[in-house]
């Protein structure tokens, strides 16, 4: 789904998504899969709508026990300071879906240099 995903935006706007999964051999869980995808249309959708991004790069590999998601945009960043007082209900959602599979959420961001999700879910 995610490929497709990816495919899609690819041929109906300028942006471009590449999607990379490495290390999975087994299928997850659906309901794993279905938050994960979730996340992915959340987090891509944000660096297309409010960041400008042009180049989005999404990650999906496991090492040992940990599921680690990584969504890359070269967009405009924003000043990490806002995250402490303040989020949209977008990273709300996101950081609400991973906490329910015990996983944490790391957003690194800054003016001019783009932002970069990475996500750790136990496995």
């Amino acid at each position: 789904a995610v490929n497709d995903y990816c495919e899609s935006i690819n041929t109906s706007s300028n942006v471009k998504l590449k999607y990379a999964q490495l290390g999975i051999t087994q299928p997850l869980e659906k309901s794993t899969e279905v938050i994960l995808y979730r996340v992915i249309l959340e987090l891509t959708n944000n660096a297309i709508k409010y960041a400008d991004a042009k180049n989005i790069i999404i990650q999906l590999s496991k090492n040992q026990n940990i599921l680690h998601l990584i969504v890359e945009d070269d967009g405009i960043g924003f000043d990490k300071e806002i995250l402490k007082t303040q989020k949209g209900s977008g990273l709300k959602n996101v950081e609400s879906r991973i906490a329910s599979l015990q996983g944490k959420t790391f957003i690194e961001t800054e003016i001019g240099k783009g932002t970069t999700a990475s996500i750790e879910i136990p496995y």
